[in-house]
């Protein structure tokens, strides 16, 4: 599926290319690595992509066995070991070209883009082979890909601002570049062993123990106080995520541009795999959907309707990929998913009380409604339910249950869809 009507350029804050001192976080998978390779290879399956395409992040290759996302680039590993790089550094030091002549791989992580000075830079990219020996390219301005020597026995990597880490067979990290605060975010603690995963953030690292706790170091973004059974680790620009083994997912840290990175949502539950990014984060869950949440100006943080049977994913800076079983590439915001961010609205005014949860029910019903005509060609008989969904909101301001800046809100975005789709 390819919609690319109603796109939306994605503009890199201006904040962004400001707060060097903040760092940023790894655009890979966002998930943490296991610390023991599977013993066979996954199947190749479709990748997928949603959100701004304003770089060729969506131009995506056929079936893959992993993806990595990046600022604008991504990676792919296929079945033979083999990476295929598509997008742009933005700094055209190649980190989306992976050398030629590599195979025998069995991870791959793509790095972000650094703000420095007014422009995104130091991008690199890792992949880890199946000797254990690790590879990188791109930009090293921070000796970022400066692989050390003899490292090898290596089972995780990780690509992070300007530094890069690995994990190896016997429970330790190594990691080697400079963040940019010179923190020591490339530096693990002395005498830090039984690690299983581990996670490269802006200027901060985080490493998942088997006893299930999580351990940080560089620039703050220490783990909530008691922060056991966790399962998965994900490092963003300025916060961090854990998946713990009952499903749920818990954030610390800072959300630096304000995007909601640190509002997992109410009730989430059931994720298998967590993936962090500067602006928006994504939880894969048990049944193959998945959940987004930041900013959301591409739609980046609300999946489309053809996201489905999804195995990986991967948040990129204003978009997002996934493994799964089909074909789907979605370039900016389709009226499906503007009517989903609609329905996040009513469901953000149960929460706080506003609405009943009869009320609430009753409006996300219309929305719903609305979809489902969408999804089947019904275009009239969508108007007519964002019609009766405009009346009913205008019963709630007139009864009191809603103000008229909560109501309007709601339903200027139920006449923008009109607009979008054609009604009368």
């Amino acid at each position: 599926m390819i919609y690319r009507k109603n796109t939306r350029r994605f503009v890199v804050p201006a904040l962004l290319l400001a707060l060097v001192l903040f760092g940023i976080s790894p655009f890979t998978s966002g998930a943490s690595a296991p610390a023991v390779p599977p013993a066979a290879p996954p199947l190749p399956s479709p990748v997928a992509g949603w959100g701004n395409n304003d770089f060729g992040q969506l131009n995506i290759p056929n079936d893959a066995t992993a993806i990595s996302a990046g600022f604008a680039h991504n990676l792919a590993l296929k079945s033979d070991g083999t990476v295929v790089g598509w997008g742009t550094d933005l700094s055209g030091t190649g980190a989306e070209t992976p050398p030629a002549g590599l195979t025998g791989v069995t991870a791959i992580s793509a790095g972000p883009g650094v703000p420095f000075f007014g422009s995104l830079v130091p991008v690199h990219s890792l992949a880890l082979k199946s000797d254990g020996t690790v590879v990188g390219w791109g930009n090293n301005s921070f000796g970022q890909v400066n692989i050390p020597a003899g490292l090898s026995g290596v089972v995780a990597i990780a690509a992070g601002g300007t530094d890069s880490l690995a994990l190896k067979s016997d429970g330790t990290v190594v990691g080697w570049g400079t963040d940019l605060l010179g923190s020591g975010a490339e530096t693990p603690p002395a005498g830090l062993t039984g690690v299983t995963a581990i996670a490269a953030g802006g200027v901060h690292s985080l490493a998942l123990k088997s006893d299930g706790t999580v351990v940080s170091w560089g620039t703050g973004n220490e783990p909530p106080a008691g922060l056991s059974g966790v399962v998965a680790i994900a490092a963003g620009f300025a916060h961090s995520l854990a998946l713990k083994s009952d499903g749920t997912v818990v954030a610390w840290g800072g959300d630096t541009f304000g995007a909601g990175v640190l509002n997992v949502p109410a009730g989430l539950s059931n994720v298998v795999a967590i993936s962090a990014s500067i602006f928006h984060n994504l939880a894969l869950k048990s049944d193959g959907t998945v959940v987004g949440w930041g900013f959301n100006s591409s739609c980046e943080s609300t999946p489309p309707s053809c996201i489905t049977g999804v195995t990986a994913i991967a948040a990129g800076g204003g978009h997002s990929l996934t493994l799964q079983a089909q074909s789907c590439v979605q370039v900016g915001c389709s009226p499906q998913q503007d009517l989903s961010a609609i329905i996040a609205q009513i469901q953000a005014l149960v929460t706080a009380g506003t609405l009943t949860q009869n009320q609430g029910a009753g409006l996300i019903d219309k929305i719903n409604q609305t979809i489902v005509k969408l999804d089947s060609g019904q275009t009239a008989a969508a108007c007519n339910q964002l019609n009766s969904f405009i009346n009913q909101v205008n019963a709630f301001i007139s009864s009191g249950a809603l103000t008229s800046s909560q109501g309007q809100s709601l339903i200027d975005g139920a006449n923008g869809l009109k607009a979008d789709i054609g009604c009368p």
